[in-house]
């Protein structure tokens, strides 16, 4: 948030007013997935592809048009694209690993790159018989356990996990306008020990407030045996109680990560 504020000028592109758009200083109104052809990687390294099965509502556009006009508007001419195919023939050269790929070899089944060439069938499994090392051997390297610096205390006595759950995704920008995943999670909640509940002289769904020397947020508590005594777990995925206000403003030195799953806090009854 702090970082968005200080931009001189924000453009997003997407298909809702999120939380992100509602910071910008223009919003361009981009098309979804069922709205546009293209094609979809997933995480098996599959290239498949996408066909356009509804039409475009109000002033929505395919994204490479409106990628394709603004670079105009910079004064970069980039040429013109006749159909999504010769996008993603560009493209393939541009990504080696995609080389062989192209829209009629995936008109009715995906490839798995790397697929260097258009004969080649695509790679199902990357490491058979050796990995991509120097000496084709994988590199294992033990880790000393190292504890974290923050640890419940009388003042917060409880340590915050987050996390996903099954019916939203990420910050729910679309999963949240499906009223079928409503009907499962539709708002914030936050998993408490049914022992600490009673410690705590809480009830069941009644709303509290969760906070910290970082932050604070009001949410409304679930009782729950999945967490053990001394442990809270909420999802991140709702707008309305951000909890990553309360999370650390540090990185693991060698892999980079935030320590979203350990913040000590507190929770009491919400006024």
């Amino acid at each position: 948030m702090e970082a968005f504020k200080r931009l001189d000028f924000l453009v997003v592109q997407d298909i809702f007013l999120t939380q992100t758009a509602l910071l910008a200083d223009v919003v361009l109104p981009a098309s979804s997935f069922a709205e546009k052809n293209g094609t979809f990687v997933n995480s098996d390294r599959r290239v498949l592809r996408v066909r356009k099965a509804v039409e475009l509502p109000g002033e929505a556009r395919e994204d490479s048009k409106i990628i394709l006009d603004i670079t105009q508007c910079m004064g970069f001419s980039i040429g013109s694209y006749r159909s999504e195919s010769e996008i993603f023939d560009e493209l393939a050269i541009a990504a080696p690993i995609m080389a062989g790929i192209s829209y009629d070899r995936i008109d009715h089944q995906g490839i798995q790159w790397p697929c260097p060439d258009r004969n080649h069938p695509g790679t199902g499994t990357l490491f058979l018989e050796r990995f991509n090392t120097g000496d084709g051997k994988a590199k294992i390297n033990p880790v000393r356990f190292t504890e974290q610096n923050e640890k419940p205390s009388a003042k917060f006595p409880f340590i915050l996990n987050t996390g996903r759950i099954l019916f939203q995704y990420h910050s729910s920008t679309m999963s949240g306008r499906n009223n079928a995943l409503n009907q499962f999670s539709n708002r914030s909640y936050i998993l408490m020990n049914p022992a600490d509940v009673r410690k705590c002289g809480l009830k069941n769904m009644e709303p509290v407030k969760v906070w910290n020397d970082r932050g604070e947020l009001r949410s409304f508590l679930q009782e729950s045996d999945e967490v053990a005594e001394g442990e809270l777990f909420m999802p991140w995925h709702s707008s309305d109680a951000m909890v990553n206000n309360l999370t650390r403003n540090e990185l693991d030195p060698f892999s980079k990560i935030a320590p979203f799953k350990l913040s000590a806090c507190a929770v009491e009854k919400s006024d």
